[in-house]
């Protein structure tokens, strides 16, 4: 009915064509305050209308999502069977069943949370998604497939930590008969896993390639050098199963702390990304600055490995350290030596620093992190002008 990014005008038009008695909304944190305007808007068109918010922010979040009076609920956690499950009892009942897992609501002046979240254990339970439903051409990723929950990580900046106790998988088949039935319904033949890590279960993995050698599929997703230095032969059998992409989080080109967020070595990056590279594959690399631990010199480290790489045709991606809600950084900066210095979610977009850290001002951040983007800018606008010389 609305997509972020669209203009709040679009929503009366939206409720008049569906004519919903119950909506949700999904938000990340960056979204929070786009996703209370939404459900305020809503609210206006009809004020009987039943708002319920969920996702990552909500789940971390609850009672900062339900307190302003935009969501009449929130409902934590995975809400594949909680959120009907609610919307059951509202159109049946009138009220929800209080013992609806990650249910938060208002009771007079009190705000309720509920402490479990909504959590799917078996995945192969859950049907395909209705793309039938969607107008496909309007999304980026037409083919886009989530076979996985949770992360088997414990990254310190990141808030998938919130389900790191219950990481689980699709199995092979069903995922490879949800490509199947994608491609013979939709005709599409290119498709990107948007899980944390593809690798998280190292069997699962090489399944669903040997599966796609058999098909003519080609297909992107996102791996961790953890668990993929483990078993090069895994690589090679993913391009043979028509991988063409991959994006790795390195993180820091920084020894000691590469060892000290990831564990991992400087050859295990080179090893994963040179493989990934020799068998085809495009490979981006994902870098962090402005780690609790990060000193003028380990970032230079860092923007150091991110020119090697650039150089041998691996692309970079750099982004500050973000505090988000859920994270355990985000949760308890002062155990990282770390101030947050807006809890404006909104302004968590990885371009802007929102912390100071143990060595960096979050001046001093920000300067590093402008200087690197305008100095890859000006070494690709070289490469482009020379590329266009010898064209000519």
């Amino acid at each position: 009915m609305y997509r972020m990014g669209e203009s709040i005008e679009s929503i009366p038009r939206s409720l008049v064509e569906y004519s919903p008695k119950v909506v949700g909304v999904t938000c990340v944190s960056s979204q929070a305050r786009v996703a209370n305007e939404v459900a305020l808007a809503c609210h206006e068109c009809d004020p009987d209308l039943i708002l319920v918010c969920g996702g990552i922010h909500a789940t971390v979040r609850a009672s900062e999502m339900i307190d302003p009076g935009a969501f009449d609920y929130v409902l934590r956690g995975e809400c594949d069977f909680t959120f009907v499950e609610l919307v059951r009892d509202l159109l049946e009942r009138g009220q929800p069943n209080g013992h609806i897992k990650g249910l938060c609501f208002h009771d007079g002046s009190q705000v309720v949370v509920a402490k479990d979240l909504g959590c799917v254990e078996n995945l192969d339970s859950l049907p395909v998604p209705a793309r039938d439903c969607l107008d496909l051409d309007q999304y980026v990723q037409r083919g886009a497939l989530a076979t996985s929950r949770g992360c088997n990580s414990a990254c310190y900046f990141c808030s998938a930590a919130t389900f790191r106790s219950c990481f689980r998988t699709r199995s092979a088949a069903l995922v490879l008969q949800e490509m199947d039935e994608v491609c013979a319904r939709s005709g599409i033949h290119e498709f990107e896993f948007v899980e944390d890590n593809l690798a998280g279960d190292m069997s699962r993995l090489r399944d669903i390639a040997t599966g796609l050698k058999k098909r003519s599929y080609t297909w992107g997703c996102q791996v961790a050098i953890r668990d993929l230095r483990q078993d090069l032969h895994t690589i090679d059998l993913m391009a043979e199963g028509g991988c063409r992409s991959v994006f790795i989080g390195v993180e820091s080109g920084d020894a000691e702390l590469l060892r000290r967020i990831k564990g991992l070595s400087l050859e295990d990056v080179r090893s994963v990304t040179e493989r990934s590279q020799a068998c085809g594959m495009l490979v981006c690399a994902g870098f962090i600055i402005g780690h609790p631990w990060d000193t003028e010199e380990s970032i230079a480290n860092t923007v150091e490995m991110m020119r090697r790489l650039r150089r041998e045709g691996i692309m970079c991606s750099v982004s500050l350290l973000t505090p988000f809600p859920g994270s355990p950084i985000g949760e308890h900066p002062e155990s990282f030596g770390v101030s947050i210095h807006t809890k404006v979610t909104e302004e968590y977009t990885f371009s802007r620093s929102a912390i100071s850290t143990m060595h960096l001002s979050q001046e001093r951040l920000s300067a590093i992190y402008a200087d690197t983007v305008i100095s890859f800018a000006e070494e690709d606008a070289v490469l482009g002008a020379g590329s266009d010389r010898n064209r000519s």
